[in-house]
């Protein structure tokens, strides 16, 4: 079907669906991390970390649309499924939040870590006697 965002029924069932399917997203992004981290890779480590921060701000965007949205939509409910409306909605609404503080860590952690292998490399090169050109060193004046 289209798209009708402006449609409260359309955006609720979205980010309902989106709340269900995010955790295999996240799930590939720690095996990205993973990966990258054993490989040492720092450019991968710092695209998880801005895909990280991405994904938990729309999280989080979702997750205040989600719950305004049910606010709208419970009065549409019968009195019978109302309850039921109200757990399901809850449910939703803090598999969104949990969900976006783990892309959060993600995005933190990745950053992080991309930090310190640059760290490490700014060490080795240091400790190295082939890499001394690669160091600044204060010029020294000859009189």
């Amino acid at each position: 079907t289209p798209a009708h965002p402006e449609l409260v029924t359309w955006r609720f069932g979205l980010t309902g669906i989106a709340a269900n399917s995010v955790g295999n997203l996240l799930l590939l992004v720690l095996l990205a991390f993973m990966i990258a981290l054993v490989a040492g890779d720092r450019i991968v480590l710092q695209l998880i970390g801005i895909a990280g921060g991405l994904i938990a701000v729309l999280l989080l965007v979702g997750a205040v649309s989600f719950g305004l949205d049910s606010v709208q939509l419970r009065p549409r409910s019968d009195s019978q499924a109302a309850q039921r409306f109200a757990v399901v909605a809850g449910l939703a609404l803090i598999k969104l939040v949990a969900e976006s503080v783990l892309a959060l860590f993600f995005a933190i952690t990745a950053l992080r870590a991309s930090g310190d292998l640059k760290r490490d490399d700014d060490r080795k090169v240091r400790a190295g006697g082939d890499a001394r050109f690669l160091i600044k060193t204060p010029a020294t004046r000859v009189e």
